[in-house]
């Protein structure tokens, strides 16, 4: 039962949304890089009756507000593979020993790179999900 959720990528925030309906006792984070997802996001949280007032724009001052060290159980990602390559230290900094993260938005022939980069940073890879050509990989942090 993750505490502390971060949905990073939330785009609509579909992902942090149900999580929050599956554990309902947990705070969700919810981050993007788009104002226009902020904006959705918040709306869609609305409509279900989420309760958060954590969606945040990565490229701005609130940098700091969801960058904190060890406080993320459960971590969703579906992005595209460059972003999500370039932030494997982060999501070790942010997530706690043995959290769980979901990485989603790859190509089948991307999840070999992924998984190697994620295992450098202390990541283990525990189940690999392939549909068609799409990839989902979901590893705990050692």
């Amino acid at each position: 039962r993750p505490k502390e959720i971060l949905d990073y990528g939330c785009g609509t925030g579909i992902l942090g949304i149900a999580s929050k309906k599956i554990f309902k006792n947990s705070v969700i984070t919810f981050v993007d890089i788009d104002s226009n997802a902020k904006k959705l996001t918040k709306e869609n949280v609305a409509r279900n009756n989420i309760k958060s007032n954590k969606i945040y724009l990565t490229n701005t001052y609130n940098f700091s507000k969801y960058k904190k060290k060890k406080l993320y159980d459960l971590a969703l990602a579906n992005i595209l593979f460059s972003p999500l390559y370039n932030l494997a230290s982060t999501f070790k900094y942010i997530l706690k020993p043995g959290s769980i993260i979901i990485l989603s938005g790859l190509l089948k022939t991307q999840a070999p790179h992924i998984i190697n980069r994620y295992i450098k940073f202390g990541f283990k890879q525990k189940k690999l999900i392939i549909m068609d050509d799409w990839a989902t990989i979901i590893m705990t942090l050692k």
